[in-house]
This record gives C-alpha cells, sequence and structure tokens, in this order.
C-alpha cells in the first residue's frame, strides 16, 4: 500500500471527485466554489460525479482515475490488495451521522424498534472496524 502525502481538500478538485452531494454543513471543509457545481435549490455541492451507490463507487474507482471518498471498511479489501492508495486530507474530519425520523404523535411500532436497533448494531460494528483499520494504516487521532 502507498500512502500520499496529505493535500488540502480543495486540491481534490484538480480531479474527478466521486461522491455522493456534500451538505452545506461541510462548507468549513470545503468551500462550495471550489466544487465543480452547486444545486441552486439546496445548496449542496455537487461532486463531478454523482454517486449514491457504494458499489457503482467502488466499480468507477477501479475503473477510472478519479478520486472517491469512502470510508476505510468500505475499501479495506482493495487496500489491503495494494489495488488503491489513501489520499488523507489536514482537514476536519467528517463525521457522518444518521438517524431515523418518525411522526411525533405516531411512535415507531415494534418490528421498527427492532430494526433500528438491529441498524445500530451494525453501525456500531462498522465504527469499531473504522476505527482499527485508522489505527492500521496511521491515521488515528493523535
Amino acid at each position: 500500500m502507498h500512502l500520499r502525502k496529505a493535500i488540502q481538500a480543495r486540491d481534490l478538485f484538480r480531479f474527478p471527485v466521486f461522491s455522493t452531494r456534500v451538505p452545506i454543513r461541510l462548507e468549513r471543509v470545503v468551500s462550495r466554489e471550489e466544487f465543480p457545481s452547486v444545486d441552486e435549490l439546496t445548496g449542496e455541492a455537487l461532486p463531478a460525479l454523482n454517486v449514491v451507490a457504494p458499489e457503482l463507487l467502488l466499480k468507477l474507482l477501479l475503473e477510472t482515475d478519479g478520486i472517491a471518498f469512502a470510508t476505510l471498511p468500505m475499501i479495506e479489501r482493495l487496500l489491503a490488495s495494494g489495488t488503491v492508495a489513501l489520499v488523507t486530507l489536514r482537514e476536519p474530519a467528517l463525521a457522518l451521522e444518521q438517524g431515523f425520523i418518525h411522526l411525533a404523535d405516531y411512535p415507531p411500532g415494534a418490528l421498527a424498534l427492532r430494526y433500528m436497533q438491529r441498524v445500530r448494531e451494525l453501525d456500531a460494528g462498522v465504527a469499531e472496524r473504522s476505527r482499527e483499520l485508522e489505527e492500521k494504516y496511521g491515521l488515528a487521532a493523535a
């Protein structure tokens, strides 16, 4: 595996970037002016190619010279095989949060609560694996 020297986020946009939309709150990391385009309705920054399916993102990553934002567990096998390289950013970490929404006067039923619990368990496992991989590749916070 080859770990490239860290770069600034703005440098990434000199290359085709595959990603999902970037929420407005991430402007502390990259200004909208640095993205190829911005959605006029939402103000979200749009990457060169808006990809929502992880499988497609990995396929594009393997078959092009583009750059993709991905979690370490998502690309773990590709990193281990030396197929892809990490490009680190000297920027604040991007924390991904998720949640469940329901109507205030209509709480989730038993099945929905079990599903939500299972998603939280899986998410905790992925978070733990991410921490392990951050340590393995020398990316753990100091």
